[in-house]
């Protein structure tokens, strides 16, 4: 029986939340019998989102596009998705989206693309000229918008408001069953108890984290058994270590890199925080928020549609140390709020965050099920 087949087409399966979740909707399409292929344009699948696809026997396709202007790279891509047949196409990033627009319009093949990010063609470099052109192709070419937050729609009505009848606000959604419910257990004040504060993010400038390295510099003085740990790799890992050194708490400071098991390490720490600069709907909050962690995070891009401040979470100002370490002071003296903001935080989850829900709203875009 034909139940449908997707392509789900992506810049690269990197360390990334696009990709992490990208994989996810491919095992869950997967699992409800869809035909489902992911198609990377750049770089080796040799991470946590190709371990996803290989565990739920999700086919992976390398088509390198590693340049626009490339013509035999495109016609390579056309013949690939030519060959899969696919139903929809289904893009994620911005050279996935590019070419994904052109070549369902080629195909005559229903396409949804994903924005992932809050990224504004406001640049003639070359980056802010991809903008533009992927914001041309989505504005006069057919394909339905999926943002993650209204924000984000809000942002590409701006740029393509022909669109207002196909863009959709659909989160990302996490598989609830790979998270457990258990109800945290607060350990209590971290001067007298080992304490855990946890970020995971890929370790560039934007993520803000020299802003959360400074701020444990002041609260591990304070606090003597408050440790940090960073979970991801990326660019600035050497300044992050320096900035460690300068803030005298190198010690206390612990660089995890790259790793495979976060909801492991969500379930041994005692909070978490996500300083970025700027960001759409960050996977990982979600993560945090689903293990029944308490969470700090920044109040820019779509986060305060995620995180209810003193409710589900606490909100600071991006770059605003002290507002950091205020908010990480409210959740360290007070074992009994870190527990509620934590059991709410699961709740929220539950009740927007859910897998199957994203799934099956997709499968709408993809012409797959009928509209509820």
């Amino acid at each position: 029986m034909h139940n449908g087949r997707v392509a789900l087409v992506i810049d690269g399966l990197g360390a990334g939340g696009a990709e992490k979740t990208t994989s996810d909707i491919a095992a869950a399409l997967t699992e409800t019998g869809i035909d489902t292929t992911v198609v990377y344009l750049q770089g080796r699948a040799s991470n946590a989102a190709l371990e996803v696809c290989d565990r739920h026997n999700v086919s992976t396709l390398h088509v390198q596009v590693s340049r626009l202007w490339k013509l035999r790279e495109w016609m390579a891509l056309i013949r690939s998705i030519r060959k899969l047949k696919p139903d929809a196409i289904h893009a994620h990033l911005h050279y996935a989206t590019i070419t994904s627009i052109v070549v369902g319009a080629l195909l005559r093949i229903r396409t949804v693309v994903t924005l992932h990010t809050l990224d504004e063609p406001n640049q003639w470099s070359k980056a802010g000229l991809r903008l533009r052109l992927m914001f041309f192709l989505i504005k006069y070419l057919p394909c339905e918008l999926v943002c993650l937050t209204n924000q984000a729609k809000a942002m590409a009505l701006k740029y393509a408001p022909t669109k207002i009848k196909s863009v959709h606000v659909i989160p990302n959604g996490l598989n609830l069953s790979e998270w457990s419910s258990d109800r945290r257990v607060a350990k209590g004040d971290a001067s007298d108890k080992p304490m855990i504060m946890l970020s995971v993010a890929v370790l560039r400038r934007m993520k803000g984290i020299h802003h959360l390295i400074r701020a444990h510099g002041v609260l591990s003085r304070r606090y003597p058994n408050l440790h940090l740990w960073i979970v991801g790799d990326g660019p600035e890992r050497e300044n992050l270590e320096y900035e460690a050194e300068l803030a005298g708490n190198s010690d206390k400071v612990f660089f995890a890199g790259h790793r495979s098991d976060v909801r492991e390490l969500m379930q041994s720490a005692d909070l978490f925080v996500l300083p970025t600069l700027i960001d759409a709907l960050p996977t990982v909050i979600i993560e945090a928020m689903a293990a029944g962690l308490p969470v700090i995070a920044s109040r820019t891009g779509g986060i305060p549609e995620m995180v209810d401040d003193g409710e589900t979470g606490l909100l600071v100002e991006p770059a605003n140390e002290n507002d950091l370490i205020s908010a990480c002071e409210r959740i360290i003296q007070s074992p009994k709020f870190a527990e509620s903001l934590g059991r709410a935080a699961r709740d929220s989850v539950e009740r927007n965050f859910d897998l199957n829900t994203q799934v099956e709203r997709l499968l709408v875009l993809y012409g797959l099920r009928k509209a509820a």
